[in-house]
């Protein structure tokens, strides 16, 4: 199985996921920003500033629905850094959306 074929199979399962908690069109842009992400990492790009992440990432370690994601798949270091990726994006947007 190819990566881009496994990446498909758990970028599905996210927006069913994320669709669930936070309805279709957020879980659109989820995965638009995730299929971003996967496409700078594949290509090499580097980050503007990768540090900027690391509160969303620290609140998010210890969320159920990252345990979730990271615990039901085994992951290459591909794969785990693109579904990070995602959860801080989402993250950003559900505080920005909810004024938290």
């Amino acid at each position: 199985e190819s990566a881009w074929s496994r990446i498909t199979k758990l970028l599905v399962d996210l927006d069913t996921k994320v669709s669930g908690l936070y309805g279709g069109n957020f879980a659109s842009e989820v995965i638009d920003a995730t299929m971003n992400r996967i496409v700078m990492l594949h290509e090499g790009t580097r980050e503007l500033n990768p540090m900027e992440y690391n509160d969303q990432y620290l609140l998010l370690k210890n969320t159920a629905f990252h345990n979730s994601i990271t615990k039901k798949h085994e992951m290459d270091a591909f794969a785990y850094a693109s579904h990070c990726f995602m959860l801080r994006k989402c993250r950003r947007d559900f505080i920005s959306l909810h004024n938290v």
